[in-house]
């Protein structure tokens, strides 16, 4: 009885042979996948969509399908390795196989992801959005698009100028459209005749024609007495203008009036000058000057 029951107890459950796999479990497997898959949809159309549609950038509207897609793929990639295993195949090699193709695909595409983890830093950090006037190392323009892999800026000549994301990443980037105001400088040059007196009161004329043009903030306007060169005593004059939309036409207008108000004032603009001074030091000096300008011979 002893040696029945040890012969009944070795053969129950019977053994799987090497190879044999639970192919029963392969439609449940499927099953379940479907639904993860369907779950993690439904969860990124309902909150993530309605995140990032208010956004301005378009951005994260790319991104966000891209995230899908993805774990989509991890999803049925992990039932996939389920199922060869239900199989009794060696999901071991499966996986080694996996790992290498992974890491062949990750450096052929490093600088791919690189765009996109730059295009995501963009979406994060909040740069610039459409419509901002950037820098970007030297590249100037108004932003276009944003995508995942690259951003379109047109520049002032009207040329479209394409850039990675990882270049944007790492690049210091202006934002003109982010200023609260636009600060102009202007340099203004006045001839050396010009007295003290006269001086002081270009300055004041200056701050009064500005602060009167209409789209300019009255509350930083400055002009100082700043510099002499070779053919003027110049003013500095800092003016702030409130009217992003229109500065360039602000900026028009503030130079028409302090043209206006200078020649009415009666003060000589500069221009460029030279003062040559002769002396006769003798009859030697000249006859060097005049043997001076003799031409040559060759």
């Amino acid at each position: 009885m002893a040696a029945d029951a040890a012969e009944t107890t070795a053969l129950w459950p019977p053994s799987r042979p090497p190879g044999a796999g639970r192919s029963g479990d392969s439609p449940a497997v499927v099953t379940i996948a479907w639904v993860v898959v369907r779950l993690t949809d439904g969860f990124i159309e309902t909150y993530l969509l309605r995140y990032v549609e208010p956004t301005e950038t378009k951005l994260d509207d790319e991104l966000v399908p891209t995230v899908s897609r993805i774990t989509n793929i991890a999803i049925i990639s992990v039932a996939g390795i389920v199922i060869v295993d239900s199989l009794g195949c060696d999901v071991t090699a499966v996986i080694a196989s996996l790992g290498i193709a992974g890491v062949a695909v990750a450096f052929a595409s490093r600088q791919t992801m690189a765009d996109v983890f730059g295009g995501a830093h963009i979406l994060t950090a909040k740069p610039f959005v459409i419509d901002d006037i950037v820098d970007v190392n030297g590249t100037t323009g108004v932003v276009e698009r944003i995508g995942l892999r690259t951003t379109r800026i047109r520049d002032f000549d009207g040329r479209v100028i394409t850039l990675p994301n990882s270049t944007i990443a790492n690049a210091e980037v202006r934002n003109s459209s982010s200023e609260p105001t636009r600060r102009v400088k202007t340099l203004l040059g006045l001839s050396y005749e010009t007295t003290p007196a006269e001086m002081d009161a270009a300055i004041d004329l200056a701050t009064e024609t500005v602060n009167s043009a209409e789209g300019v903030g009255t509350d930083r306007t400055g002009a100082w007495f700043w510099d002499s060169n070779d053919s003027s005593i110049g003013i500095r004059l800092e003016y702030h203008v409130d009217d992003l939309d229109r500065w360039k036409e602000v900026r028009s207008t503030v130079n028409h009036e302090l043209q206006r108000a200078f020649e009415n004032a009666g003060f000589e603009m500069a221009f460029p000058t030279r003062t040559v001074r002769l002396e006769h030091v003798g009859d030697d000096a000249g006859s060097v000057a005049q043997s001076g300008s003799t031409p040559s011979s060759d």
